[in-house]
C-alpha cells in the first residue's frame, strides 16, 4: 500500500475555496462511520483537489511529519482522496487549532489526517526570545494507494 503525502503553500495569499462554501468544520464533527461508507457505497468519485501554485510559500517544513492511516475499507475499495486542514504552531511548535477546511471524499480521511497532524512538529517561531504561535497555516494531505 502506497500513498504520498504533500505539504505545500502554508501562508496563503489567495485563499483557497471549498466547492461547498460551509464553514471550516471542527475537528470534533469528523465522521466516525468511515468504513461504512465506504464498504457500502464503493469507490467514491474524488473531486480536483484546490490549486496552491500561486499561494506564498513560507518555509515551514515540519521536523517530525508523520504520515497518516490509510483506512482499511478505503484501501480494500481502491478508494483515493485528500483533505486540506488548517492549523496553528503554537509557540513550542506543536500543532493546536486544527480544522477540516475542505476534503474528497468527504467522511473518509479527515480523521486519519487530523490524527497525523496532531503529531507533527515544527521550528517554533522565536520573537525577542519567546515562542509566538502562527495562525493560519495549511496543508494538502493526500491519500494515494
Amino acid at each position: 500500500m502506497k500513498f504520498s503525502l504533500v505539504l505545500v503553500g502554508l501562508l496563503f495569499l489567495i485563499s483557497c475555496q471549498s466547492t461547498s462554501q460551509q464553514p471550516a468544520k471542527q475537528t470534533t464533527n469528523t465522521s466516525t462511520n468511515t468504513n461504512k461508507q465506504v464498504g457500502q457505497l464503493g469507490k467514491l468519485p474524488v473531486k480536483k483537489p484546490p490549486d496552491f501554485s500561486k499561494a506564498v510559500a513560507v518555509n515551514n517544513n515540519p521536523i517530525i511529519r508523520v504520515h497518516p492511516r490509510y483506512p482499511a475499507a478505503a484501501s480494500k475499495a481502491g478508494q483515493e482522496g485528500w483533505v486540506v486542514l488548517e492549523f496553528t504552531i503554537n509557540k513550542y511548535g506543536g500543532t493546536d487549532k486544527i480544522k477540516i477546511v475542505d476534503a474528497s471524499p468527504e467522511g473518509i480521511f479527515e480523521k486519519d489526517a487530523i490524527n497525523a497532524l496532531k503529531k507533527w512538529k515544527y521550528k517554533p517561531k522565536v520573537i525577542a526570545e519567546k515562542g509566538v504561535a502562527q495562525p493560519g497555516q495549511r496543508v494538502l494531505i493526500h491519500f494515494n494507494l
